[in-house]
Order: structure tokens, then C-alpha cells, then sequence
């Protein structure tokens, strides 16, 4: 299975579930990457449980990736050829695709262990007590540009079909960007309110913003890819991926309007079964957006 095969309808995608499950595990990776690594170097989230979550959530995730795509591939030693480096190709997408999840998951692995890592301090009684470890900032400002680089690079190398004027659209390494870090800040919403003590409110109305943002820049990317298409004569792409159920019902409707309206209410800051609730629908979002890209847009 290689995404530089071409398909259409009379040779349509071989691309299997586990593929998607792929696809979304690695940004929801990414995104808790991206978010707890951002927040941290700029002062925030410092000896947090929400901090030490996000780090378990990313390094579990991008754990559980590789596996699926292990599975997905007809011949699953062919994961193992890929990753060798002494097979790296300069000019194959694939090759750099598997050297940025590598080395990403390398760099999360090292954050996992330091954030579950304790160290005593003795204060003045004599009294001994235990805080996390800070991460070192060098550590985090790997895990910010390989989580980027592995968001980003979906789309890229889903874009060598340029049969496809959808997926080899210039927005689609930003659509698949966004949507990884609206990942992360669904699980971030959730996760801020399942502190034990008094949930950050300023927090969460951050967050809450943050995934109201978001999803109005995606949005806003569909929107101008939709008109600029329209304009150069692609109307058959747009009306099959506008009629698409996937797309519109699942990712705009389910993975974007909704958790952005229930995000835009002020009140529902720190609301645990509200922020389950956007969590939820934004990982919904997250795999119906994959889903069109595998199983709808190919055949377009």
C-alpha cells in the first residue's frame, strides 16, 4: 500500500479502518503534543497533573499508531524496511514520513518518562515533599516543531494524488494541522476539569476559545478552497465533497459548529460533562475528516 498509487473509481483506494485509526492517532498525538508543549514554554502548566495527561495521552497514542499501521499494511515487514535507516530515501515521502514519526516518538517517549518523574524537596522543617520534574526546554521545543512536522505531513503526502484537486490542495496540510491541534485542545478542555482540586477557570475559557478559533480557521480554509475551486471550474469535486454526509454532517456539523457553540458559552467553563461532550465531538470530527479523505475524496 503506497499513497503514490492513483485511484479512481474503476481502481478505488485500497486504504483499510485501520488506516483511519492511524491517521487520527497520530493527531491526536500531536495535538496533546503540540498544546502541552506550547503551553509549557510559555510558562504555563508547570507541575500540573493536566500536563503530566496530555504528555501520557500523546506518548499512548503514537504508541498505538504504528501498531495499526502495522496491521493496515499488507506485508507488515515492510514497516520495519521503511524505518531502517540505512533506507532512507531523500526524494520518498514515505521515507521522511517515517524518519518524523520516529524521531517524534523517540522525543514523546522522553517527555513521558520526565513528566511521571518526582524529586524530593526538603524545606526548612525538615519536612520532605515530592514535585514533577521540569521538563527541559530544549525537550519541549522538540516536541512543538516534530509534532508540527508530523501534523502537517498527512497532507503533504496524501497530496501526490494530483488527480485529486481536494487532496492535493494547498490547504489540506493546514485543514489536517488544524484539526490535530483542535485534538489537542478538546482533550486539553476535558482534562483541565479532571484535576482532583479547584478546576482553573481562566484556563478553561482559554482552551474554550482556543477551540472556537480553530474550528472558524478551518472553516475558513474550506470556505476559500470551495470559492477558488469553483472559480477554476472543479464543480463536480466540490458537489461530491460538499454532498458527502462525512464531511458536511460529520466534520463540519459534528467536529466543528457544535463543539464550537457549546465551547462559546462562558458559563460551561470548567463543566465536566460539557467538556467530555466538546471532546467528544471533536475527536468525531477528527476521524469523519479522515474518513473523506480516504474513503470520499479519493474516488472524486
Amino acid at each position: 500500500m503506497y499513497v503514490t498509487e492513483i485511484y479512481t473509481v474503476t481502481n478505488p483506494s485500497s486504504w483499510g479502518f485501520l488506516a483511519l485509526a492511524y491517521l487520527t492517532l497520530i493527531a491526536i498525538s500531536s495535538g496533546c503534543a503540540i498544546i502541552v508543549s506550547t503551553s509549557m514554554l510559555l510558562g504555563k502548566m508547570k507541575g500540573t497533573k493536566a500536563r503530566t495527561r496530555l504528555i501520557a495521552v500523546s506518548f499512548i497514542a503514537i504508541v498505538l499508531a504504528p501498531i495499526a499501521l502495522i496491521f493496515e499494511l499488507a506485508h507488515p515487514e515492510r514497516f520495519l524496511s521503511v524505518i531502517n535507516p540505512a533506507n532512507f530515501q531523500p526524494s520518498s515521502p514515505m521515507s521522511w514520513g517515517s524518519l518524523i514519526l520516529t524521531l517524534y516518538g523517540l522525543v514523546v517517549f522522553a517527555a513521558f518518562i520526565l513528566s511521571i518523574r518526582h524529586k524530593t524537596i526538603i524545606s526548612d522543617a525538615s519536612e520532605s515533599n515530592t514535585k514533577p520534574l521540569e521538563l527541559p526546554k530544549p525537550l519541549l521545543a522538540l516536541c512543538l516543531a516534530f509534532g508540527l512536522a508530523l501534523s502537517l505531513y498527512p497532507g503533504y503526502e496524501l497530496g501526490i494524488n494530483q488527480s485529486n484537486p481536494f487532496i492535493s490542495s494547498d490547504i489540506m496540510p493546514l485543514v489536517f494541522l488544524l484539526s490535530s491541534l483542535l485534538a489537542g485542545a478538546g482533550i486539553t478542555c476535558l482534562v483541565i476539569t479532571l484535576d482532583s482540586g479547584e478546576c482553573d477557570v481562566e484556563a478553561s475559557r482559554k482552551v474554550n476559545l482556543l477551540v472556537v478559533a480553530i474550528c472558524v480557521l478551518i472553516v475558513a480554509l474550506v470556505v476559500s478552497w470551495t470559492l477558488s475551486s469553483l472559480v477554476s471550474g472543479d464543480n463536480d469535486v466540490v458537489s461530491n465533497l460538499w454532498g458527502s454526509a462525512s464531511f458536511t454532517g460529520g466534520f463540519l456539523v459534528v467536529g466543528l459548529l457544535a463543539p464550537s457553540v457549546i465551547a462559546s458559552i462562558p458559563q460551561k467553563a470548567c463543566n465536566r460533562p460539557f467538556a467530555a461532550l466538546i471532546c467528544a465531538l471533536i475527536l468525531l470530527g477528527c476521524v469523519f475528516f479522515r474518513f473523506t479523505v480516504l474513503f470520499v475524496a479519493f474516488p472524486a
